[in-house]
């Protein structure tokens, strides 16, 4: 496990996507944040876990045709 946080800037440069997707997310609660204050993080093992889901349900989709 590590613990590495990640800011949504470093997050949406890292799917590359605008920081307003990372944001739409976060409120949707897809994926998780550690509140520092007013700030949110977002820890990279659980964005990595995201990332693997997140792999795994659009290769079952391409494959139930």
């Amino acid at each position: 496990m590590t613990d590495r946080l990640l800011t949504a800037d470093q997050l949406a440069e890292r799917w590359q996507v605008p920081k307003s997707q990372v944001y739409a997310l976060t409120r949707r609660g897809e994926i998780s944040t550690v509140k520092l204050g007013k700030y949110y993080r977002y820890r990279l093992d659980e964005i990595e876990a995201f990332e693997r889901w997140e792999i795994r349900q659009a290769d079952y989709a391409g494959h139930s045709t």
